[in-house]
């Protein structure tokens, strides 16, 4: 609903000047743009209040990746096993089979034998660990915070084959 300096100005309710008639016209279609308003204002609360409660103490007074495996079998930054560390992050997308979105785009780039990343044979380590660290086209990057150094060492080795 406009102001009545708004229709003095004659302004619509999205500030936008208007003549008399293009206000009538407007009707509800003028009023969607303070729902909009609202809508948006509601949504960026509701995002900052989340934001913030992931911001809190959890009283351990450390800093690091304290979060939980879902079995329960300890700290996810404890993990340095290349093959648990590939089926916690990795295998979502690439996992053997076109189900596996990254395996199915790199089919794309690099033919079916090539598809998977176990299955690759020219994948240097530095590269691999490059790429988790930038990301790449659609890959999101894992940030030390997220995979450390060491366990990003560990996931090269595997994915290479490296591993002892």
């Amino acid at each position: 609903m406009e102001t009545a300096s708004q229709a003095e100005a004659g302004a619509g309710p999205c500030g936008y000047p208007v003549s008399r008639q293009e206000r009538h016209l407007a009707g509800a279609a003028g009023q969607a743009c303070l729902t909009v308003a609202r809508i948006i204002s509601v949504a960026s609360v509701a995002y900052l209040l989340l934001l913030l409660a992931g911001c809190g103490d959890d009283g351990s007074g450390g800093v690091g990746n304290t979060a939980q495996m879902a079995d329960g079998s300890g700290a996810i930054g404890d993990i340095h096993d290349g093959k648990t560390l590939f089926e916690l992050y990795c295998i979502a997308c690439h996992g053997a089979g076109l189900e596996h979105p990254g395996t199915m785009r790199l089919q794309e780039r690099v033919g079916e034998e090539q598809a998977a990343l176990l299955d690759r044979d020219n994948l240097p380590p530095e590269y691999i660990k490059l790429v988790v660290r930038e990301g790449f086209k659609l890959m999101p990057p894992f940030r030390p915070s997220e995979i450390s150094d060491k366990q990003l060492d560990e996931l090269a080795a595997y994915i290479t084959g490296e591993a002892n």
